[in-house]
């Protein structure tokens, strides 16, 4: 999920993003314990695991989103639909301050037979919105066995503040799906929502698994809260792809949960070193063998893709 800012200049809000990036790397750099940093080893088959997982974790969004396309006239069929994403991923992370990857999706969709760039916006916005709410789930599933591991009693609070939150995306969910007219599809897009964030979750303790830092179960759970938190931290649209207010959420929450914040920072660089790398698929379709920028001419004139 994305916030914009069309009223900031493009040179403007890249120049921003550098600056933050900067200053971001800067207060990494003087406040991790880089001793403890080089003594932290990488299994890279873990790592290979956790490419499989978020990879799947696109495969499963991608199919979240297909039956609200179909509901909307969108004539696409899956498997373009998937490539679409990853073109997106790639516009999102390794283009900054170009085009957006919902943009370009926006755009072939309502070529595609969408009602109109209103409800296709809606649609992609409320798609996102699902995830969001995936989150919060997560997140409040993990305050839970933080609670049940008997830990300090603000995690109580913590968790109740979230399922307040998830309570109420949800029913604003329900509002969203009625005016967008694809209330029937609410139940199916809250649980792929879940889900696709679940396989990210597996994804992002897989990365943790593979770092010999011997994190004991409960302190994953910590690790996990702060992976999730800093993918709502994300959203602000100061940075690139992400990289800079991830790091600085584990840097500053594993200091207020007391646990090792060089771990965390790793683990989150190596998670956007798996999403840069499959950004790079996108990049394939976009460009590659086979001349994807045709692929609008790859779409039948049912609008199946192949």
């Amino acid at each position: 999920m994305k916030i914009s800012l069309p009223s900031i200049p493009k040179p403007v809000l890249i120049g921003i993003k550098i600056v933050f990036l900067i200053i971001a790397g800067y207060l990494l750099y003087t406040q991790l314990d880089w001793k403890r940093v080089k003594k932290i080893s990488v299994d890279w088959q873990w790592i290979g695991i956790g490419f499989f997982f978020f990879n799947l974790s696109q495969f499963f969004s991608a199919l979240r989103l297909h039956p609200y396309l179909t509901t909307i006239g969108v004539k696409i069929g899956f498997w373009a639909q998937l490539k679409l994403y990853y073109i997106g991923m790639f516009y999102n992370t390794l283009l900054p301050g170009g085009i957006g990857g919902d943009g370009y999706k926006g755009f072939i969709f309502l070529k595609k037979g969408g009602r109109s760039g209103g409800i296709v916006a809606g649609i992609l916005l409320l798609d996102r919105f699902n995830g969001l709410i995936g989150i919060g789930i997560m997140m409040g599933m993990v305050e839970i066995l933080k609670i049940m591991d008997k830990s300090e009693g603000w995690w109580f609070y913590l968790t109740a503040l979230t399922l307040v939150g998830v309570g109420i995306g949800i029913g604003l969910g329900l509002i969203f799906h009625q005016k967008l007219g694809v209330i029937k599809l609410w139940q199916w897009g809250l649980g792929w929502g879940f889900g696709v964030q679940l396989l990210q979750g597996v994804a992002f303790g897989t990365v943790l698994i593979g770092i010999d830092g011997g994190t004991g179960l409960f302190s994953i759970f910590d690790y996990l809260f702060l992976f999730y938190l800093s993918s709502i931290v994300a959203i602000v649209p100061i940075s690139i792809g992400g990289i800079g207010l991830r790091e600085l959420t584990f840097l500053y929450g594993s200091n207020l949960l007391e646990i090792p914040s060089e771990l965390g920072i790793l683990a989150s660089f190596l998670f956007f070193t798996i999403v840069t790398l499959s950004a790079g698929v996108g990049l394939f379709f976009q460009f590659g063998i086979g001349k994807w920028v045709n692929f609008e001419k790859r779409i039948n004139k049912n609008g199946e893709g192949d």
